[in-house]
């Protein structure tokens, strides 16, 4: 038999890749938190680009350990660059003063706000109408208004307009590119939630009096002016009774859309709030779909590690054949928690395969066959390409629509696939083109083997 199989991110060795290092990213070594990563590969620079948060004294960081000078480090949006992805510099930058200098690598500060940064994730718009001067754009998260900001490099950012909030709490915006459409996604409007009459700061208490934190989303051509929110993800009967969803972080993933679901629990306990983070999918974005018995998609550290709490707001980048994927994490350093942020893996496909079992070694059994037979496909490509690892064998067949095995292309006409690749082609007897005969099925079988995607390819 064949199964589908939900896999883990492999987290970067190094993490977390950034964290505090300067007096302005939080209140002291014990107390700062580094959030909510923004990450981009300029291809037109050939440099990776992060934009990241913080907050320290204006948000409660100035309870407990405060380096001196530092009880009012307020909420500051930052600016870093990588070669690689890994090694992150924060340039000098000249913008924003800091204790009487401005070399520091502050991009968006508002006076007098305990909360306000530019949301990720930040849009770099190559189609944009202006785009000498509008070539990025973000919202910032601010209240009771919302605010649009737009930058012509990415660092120095003017705020466009404001307009009136279409929901609790932006999530951050995106360009649709197929649509040609903005999206954002807020948090829906809610009552102050209360338990048994205990009050907000008892909320997991039952018996429960409250609404549930929803995720919506509003449409814009100009980041201005928004659609009436439609209601996307919400809590149903296979959530635990007090879950609200907190985030959604979606990415474009060929022509579908993945995303990273918050599910977020309020314990009030000293060590942090439960999050787990969930897949979920879409074809169109309006109709959204829980992975794997809503499995965790990436699970938090060790005890004792720096993300022993949670994972949260991940952003996907696709390239070298990888999936990188940034996200925060949450660890606690009695007797307050931090936040860095952190880097893991997926290869290309690989939020999922399909795959058979491994033989039993202590058996000394051969390892199960299993077969997998694909819907009818049509394409004007000429090349099966699969994406897969086997420690046996993969082989094909190809079938018309009604199952019967064409001629030339059976089980016994495939050469085997063995070994790890992204991009194995298949043949029958030395014979690659399978241009002219679709439509048409296939059929795989598998011995010890991961399918992870296949693609059929123009030469």
């Amino acid at each position: 038999f064949v199964r589908r199989t939900q896999h883990t991110p492999v987290k970067h060795p190094d993490n977390p890749i950034l964290t505090r290092d300067r007096p302005w990213e939080g209140c002291s070594a014990e107390n700062y938190h580094i959030i909510n990563p923004s990450v981009i590969y300029d291809e037109e620079v050939g440099i990776w680009k992060m934009w990241y948060g913080s907050y320290g004294g204006l948000e409660g960081g100035s309870k407990g350990s405060v380096a001196p000078g530092l009880e009012n480090v307020g909420c500051y949006t930052m600016y870093a660059t990588s070669e690689d992805g890994i090694r992150w510099e924060k340039p000098e930058l000249g913008i924003v003063e800091f204790q009487g200098n401005t070399r520091n690598n502050i991009i968006f500060f508002k006076e007098g706000v305990t909360y306000c940064y530019l949301s990720p994730p930040s849009i770099k718009d190559p189609h944009d109408a202006e785009p000498g001067r509008w070539r990025y754009k973000t919202t910032v998260k601010t209240k009771p208004e919302m605010t649009v900001a737009v930058s012509q490099d990415g660092i120095h950012w003017e705020i466009l307009d404001t307009f009136e909030r279409i929901g609790d709490e932006s999530c951050g915006a995106l360009y649709d590119r197929e649509n040609q459409v903005y999206i954002s996604l807020t948090r829906n409007l809610y009552r102050r939630p209360a338990y048994g009459g205990q009050g907000a700061s008892k909320r997991n208490i039952l018996p429960y009096f409250r609404t549930h934190r929803t995720i919506q989303m509003a449409l814009s051509k100009d980041m201005l002016h928004w659609s009436h929110p439609r209601l996307l993800l919400f809590p149903d009967s296979d959530d635990l009774p007090d879950v609200e969803f907190k985030s959604l972080s979606p990415f474009r993933y060929e022509d579908m859309w993945i995303a990273t679901l918050g599910a977020h629990r309020e314990t009030h306990v000293p060590t942090g709030d439960d999050s787990n983070n969930q897949l979920a999918y879409s074809r169109d974005f309006l109709h959204w779909h829980r992975l794997s018995g809503r499995k965790t998609f990436m699970p938090p550290g060790p005890d004792g590690t720096w993300e022993d709490i949670n994972n949260q707001s991940f952003n996907f980048i696709v390239r070298d054949d990888k999936i990188y994927i940034y996200y925060g994490g949450n660890g606690w350093r009695d007797p307050y928690t931090c936040h860095s942020i952190g880097l893991a893996t997926l290869r290309l496909d690989g939020f999922v395969s399909m795959e058979t079992p491994a033989p039993v070694k202590k058996m000394n059994a051969p390892a199960r066959e299993g077969t997998l037979l694909t819907k009818s496909l049509w394409s004007t490509g000429n090349r099966l390409v699969i994406n897969a690892e086997t420690k046996e064998t993969i082989t094909a067949e190809l079938t018309d629509p009604d199952g019967r095995v064409l001629p030339g292309f059976g089980q016994a006409d495939c050469e085997p696939i063995a070994g790890d690749s992204v991009r194995h082609t298949l043949s029958w007897k030395g014979r690659e083109d399978i241009g002219g005969l679709f439509p048409l099925r296939i059929r795989f079988r598998m011995r010890d083997a991961r399918l992870y995607s296949l693609q059929i390819v123009e030469d």
